[in-house]
């Protein structure tokens, strides 16, 4: 058969710190916002957090994320895209939240 590359790596290899303390500038908008955000609305996101596993739903999880940006409010300069990124983080964990940042 052909030869096997030794040093072959996968998609999942380049994601894995080498070094312990090494850090990540994670997920950071071209245009970061702040504003208040509604208790409700933190409590809503946290209800069903996607955490990456394959036994949930990342459809189901987006489209719950919808549902409930749609109830926080911000001001008129602030566009529904970088509400949604701002709140998005908020609504994983796990590998996922790890895979964010």
């Amino acid at each position: 058969m052909g030869d096997v590359n030794q040093n072959r790596r996968t998609m999942g290899d380049y994601y894995k710190r080498t070094d312990a303390n090494q850090t990540s500038l994670g997920f950071v908008p071209a245009n970061p916002v702040n504003f208040d955000i509604k208790g409700n609305v933190l409590a809503g996101l946290r209800e069903k957090q996607y955490d990456g596993r394959s036994n949930k739903d990342p459809w189901d999880h987006l489209t719950h994320f919808s549902e409930t940006c749609q109830i926080q409010k911000v001001p008129d300069n602030i566009t529904e895209d970088q509400k949604r990124l701002r709140l998005f983080a908020f609504s994983l964990t796990g590998q996922a939240k790890d895979w964010l940042q």
